[in-house]
Order: C-alpha cells, then sequence, then structure tokens
C-alpha cells in the first residue's frame, strides 16, 4: 500500500518539490515519514490481532485529531460539507461496527 501511494502521488512531488534548506528541514522531514510509516506499520500489525471492524472505531479518531491539529497548525475550520462527509463516514463505520459485534454475540 505504500508504494501505491508513492508511485501514485510521485508526479506530483516532482511538481512541487521544493529542497529542504537547513538542517532542521531534513530533520523534520525525516521524523514525519519516519512517524507515518510507523502509524501505518502498527495499524497494518493490528490487523493481525483483530478483525477490522474491531479496529475502525481507532481509525475514524485519526478523523478527529487531524481536524484538531489542522486547526492548531493552519487555522483552518472545516467546512460544513467536511463535517457533513466526515459523519457520514463515521456513523456509517460505527453502524457496521455495531452490527458485527451483534452478530457475533448470537453466534
Amino acid at each position: 500500500m505504500g508504494a501505491l501511494g508513492t508511485f501514485s502521488l510521485l508526479p506530483l512531488a516532482f511538481y512541487d518539490w521544493v529542497t529542504p534548506q537547513t538542517t532542521f528541514e531534513w530533520i523534520l522531514m525525516t521524523a514525519l515519514g519516519a512517524w507515518a510509516w510507523a502509524g501505518y506499520e502498527l495499524l497494518t500489525r493490528a490487523h493481525g490481532y483483530a478483525p477490522a471492524n474491531t479496529l475502525m472505531p481507532y481509525t475514524y479518531s485519526f478523523m478527529i485529531f487531524l481536524t484538531i491539529e489542522s486547526y492548531l497548525v493552519f487555522s483552518d475550520i472545516p467546512d460544513r460539507w467536511t463535517l457533513t462527509g466526515t459523519a457520514i463516514v463515521v456513523i456509517s463505520g460505527l453502524i457496521i461496527w455495531k452490527r458485527a459485534q451483534l452478530r457475533e454475540e448470537t453466534h
């Protein structure tokens, strides 16, 4: 999955690439890559221990954290379409999760 994202976004990266100018920028870029890889790796490994419907509520919490970070870093307030779309995705996921729990209880 990481390779798919890398190769699909690579043309855009070449178009807008700006080489880091300072050591701090290189460290920051490397740290961001390492944290992104670690988070993805942990989420992928979690699927070996629990079914996807159990992990999805935790995955949806990323939307909350990213919204908060977006506000704190960029002063970006989500518009009504973003909030509506997020609500639809989260509610749908929670319905599927709850339905799977009910099925497990009946079996």
